[in-house]
C-alpha cells in the first residue's frame, strides 16, 4: 500500500512520497506552513474530495499521478477556484 504526506506551503498543496519531520520540510520547503503525513491514498482521497471539491483532475486522479512521479506533485484546481490563484 501506498502512503503520501499532503504539504501546505505558500506557493500551493503538494503531496509527497517522502515521509519527513515538519523540521525537515521546513529546510526543503521554505516557504513550508504545514504538512499532513503517512496517509494512504484511500484515506487521502476520501479527505481530499471532502475537503477540495474543486480539484481538477479529481483527487484520485492526481494522487495517481503522484504515485507514479518522483517528485512531489502539485495539486491543481479548477479555473475558476479561488484556489487556483494558490497555485
Amino acid at each position: 500500500m501506498s502512503y503520501l504526506s499532503l504539504i501546505y506551503r505558500q506557493n500551493g498543496m503538494w503531496l509527497s512520497k517522502r515521509h519527513l519531520s515538519w523540521q525537515e520540510w521546513q529546510i526543503i520547503y521554505p516557504d513550508y506552513i504545514s504538512s499532513l503525513d503517512n496517509w494512504s491514498c484511500e484515506e487521502l482521497t476520501d479527505f481530499l474530495q471532502e475537503e477540495y471539491p474543486d480539484l481538477s483532475p479529481d483527487a484520485a486522479t492526481q494522487i495517481a499521478c503522484a504515485i507514479n512521479n518522483n517528485t512531489d506533485y502539485l495539486l491543481v484546481f479548477e479555473e475558476s477556484s479561488p484556489r487556483q490563484g494558490y497555485n
